[in-house]
């Protein structure tokens, strides 16, 4: 319960579901427009409608004013019902409503539903945005596993390292992590035991290891996340005061994003 209730895990569940819930709506509000276009087309009553009240409901676009119409109608068995449309004809003469007939269409038995006829709701917006966000969760989710899947397989590694290094076997763990197939975790994995090295006393391995992880850094065209790694490597080195080394990783760093951070690291703080 608790691993399911952490930090990280709400998280995870935060920025996929958020997107997912959504997307959801989304969806479900075109499926109920386009269905509920389908039943105009087949079950809708058309009568004449009065325009009795016009407002401008939008200004300034390139195709003009959008107005907002009160339309009154008289559905077959006599009820009189009010609703609300939109379009661009302006009916009004000054102060008031020029007589206008316009044809409309509702649903029987449910005659508060009620539209122009010719027109359909608007799904476009919809589709969009459902299209938008599930491709956001999808893009989030597939991120996500991935992530995990490497986090995983990455602890499994450094388990196998920690019983090398319980066993006193140091050679067998570094063989292990140079033997690691991708490359962004053999780094990684260098980098902690580099540091694990230092911790524990074995200052000739750590040493070896730190040139051989340098040797590979320096094969690499400079970029951000390449330097982002060495920035890592020398916060960690800093960490446990291995100040010397730490000078040494930040001068190799020459992105201009990561060196302007990494300024004054190595410096060995005042007694």
């Amino acid at each position: 319960m608790k691993k399911w209730l952490s930090f990280e895990n709400l998280m995870l569940t935060t920025v996929v579901f958020v997107p997912g819930v959504i997307t959801a709506i989304f969806v479900s509000l075109y499926i109920a427009e386009v269905a509920e276009d389908k039943r105009f087309e087949k079950e809708a009553v058309q009568v004449s409608g009065e325009i009795v009240g016009q407002s401008t409901c939008r200004d300034g676009s390139r195709f003009g004013h959008k107005y907002c119409y009160r339309i009154r109608f008289a559905t077959d068995d006599g009820k009189e019902i009010d609703f609300s449309a939109a379009g661009r004809a302006s009916y009004a003469a000054g102060l008031y409503i020029l007589p206008n007939s316009v044809l409309v269409e509702y649903l029987p038995g449910d005659s508060v539903r009620a539209r122009l006829v010719g027109e359909e709701n608007d799904i476009g917006f919809l589709f969009t945005g459902g299209l938008l966000g599930g491709g956001i969760t999808f893009f989030i989710a597939f991120s996500m596993f991935f992530a995990s899947r490497f986090r995983g397989r990455t602890d499994e590694v450094q388990k196998e390292i920690n019983i090398f290094l319980l066993n006193g076997n140091v050679d067998g763990a570094i063989f292990l992590v140079k033997n690691v197939k991708n490359d962004v975790r053999r780094k990684i994995l260098l980098t902690d035991l580099v540091v694990r090295l230092y911790e524990s006393g074995f200052e000739e391995y750590a040493d070896t290891l730190l040139e051989y992880l340098l040797s590979v850094f320096n094969k690499e065209v400079s970029s951000f996340q390449r330097d982002s790694m060495i920035f890592t490597l020398a916060l960690k080195l800093s960490e446990i005061g291995e100040y010397e080394s730490v000078s040494q990783v930040v001068d190799m760093i020459e992105h201009k994003d990561v060196k302007r951070i990494s300024v004054g690291m190595g410096r060995r703080p005042p007694d």
